[in-house]
């Protein structure tokens, strides 16, 4: 939840955000109010650290320095499983590097656990097929995921195209696209 957290007050116009806390206060893994921390007790990254580490990487843009932004026009079709309709709860935000390059990312906001019965009973909640498609072809776009250890994997870019076809889960993905220049 700690990237998407992050992005979603981001979204909002947040621009600083803070978690607690950022080391686990001791070890004690039965204890939750002694695990809340980024990093456990012994300085070993969780997950959450590890995909907001890997999503810090991929979206930093040093330099101060201001630059023209530009625009991309594009539309999210979204087409998920009959039974699990969710459409209301896919969150996107598209940034912008100095270089011109554009990063949509794209996430469900649900939970993944099942929090009626104790303890919470993990679930996985089904992706939601969906087709980025752009008014104007793009040189390139690479799809970059997260999954349940917070590594970040990317497929192969695509070349000179319209429409990227995606699966939205409740991590974080993020399409890096290319201008034509």
């Amino acid at each position: 939840y700690i990237p998407r957290l992050f992005l979603e007050y981001f979204r909002k116009g947040i621009i600083r955000t803070c978690a607690y806390e950022f080391l686990d206060e001791w070890n004690n893994p039965s204890n939750k109010e002694a695990n809340f921390g980024l990093l456990r007790n012994d300085l070993s990254p969780k997950p959450a650290y590890t995909a907001l580490k890997h999503l810090i990487h991929l979206l930093k843009d040093p330099g101060g320095n201001s630059f023209i932004q530009g625009s991309l026009n594009y539309t999210l079709s979204l087409n998920p499983p009959q039974e699990y309709d969710r459409k209301d709860y896919v969150r996107s935000l598209l940034l912008q590097k100095r270089n011109g390059d554009f990063y949509l990312v794209l996430w469900h906001e649900i939970s993944n656990a099942d929090i009626s019965t104790i303890p919470s009973r993990e679930i996985e909640p089904p992706p939601i097929p969906a087709k980025l498609i752009l008014a104007d072809p793009i040189k390139s776009a690479t799809v970059y995921s997260l999954d349940d250890y917070g590594n970040m994997s990317a497929s192969a870019a695509t070349n000179r195209t319209n429409s990227v076809s995606l699966e939205i889960t409740d991590k974080v993905t993020v399409v890096k696209l290319v201008p034509q220049k």
